[in-house]
This record gives structure tokens, C-alpha cells and sequence, in this order.
């Protein structure tokens, strides 16, 4: 099982990873492949709605992050988030 935490808190190091940190150790000790991402260290732009990937099947067209958080997300079998 692969899972991944996400950590959106903009302190490093804070309650929030060290949280979330624990749970995925646990997870690991319990055979999981586990990772984390912090989604603040991500730029992620608001989506401009030209529906290119809608319509026309085109990669998105905002030179962001988002596609590294989704194929992360989309990989995982399971998702913990503290906030």
C-alpha cells in the first residue's frame, strides 16, 4: 500500500508534520510505502478555465505544480491530512 501525507502548514517542522510524521512511521512499521509532500514548498496557480484539457485532451497550459501533486495524489492508495 503506498500512502502519502500532505502537510499544508507553512511552519517546517511544526505539529502539523511532526503529526503527521508519527502516522506515516506507523504506517510504515505496518508495511506501507509512505511519503509526504508539503504542498507549500508546491506553486500552485488557480486554474484560468480555458477548458484545454477538457476539450482538447492538452497537457494544462499554467506552468505550475499541480500535475507533480496530482500524479503523487493519483499514485498513493491512501491519503492522510492533519490541519
Amino acid at each position: 500500500m503506498k500512502i502519502v501525507g500532505l502537510i499544508r502548514s507553512y511552519r517546517k517542522l511544526g505539529n502539523t508534520e511532526v503529526l503527521i510524521k508519527e502516522a506515516l512511521i506507523e504506517a510504515q512499521r505496518r508495511g506501507a510505502q509512505v511519503s509526504s509532500l508539503r504542498l507549500t514548498d508546491l506553486r500552485i496557480d488557480p486554474c484560468k478555465g480555458c477548458m484545454a484539457c477538457v476539450f482538447k485532451l492538452e497537457d494544462c497550459l499554467i506552468p505550475d505544480r499541480w500535475c507533480t501533486f496530482l500524479f503523487v495524489l493519483l499514485e498513493s492508495d491512501a491519503v492522510r491530512t492533519q490541519t
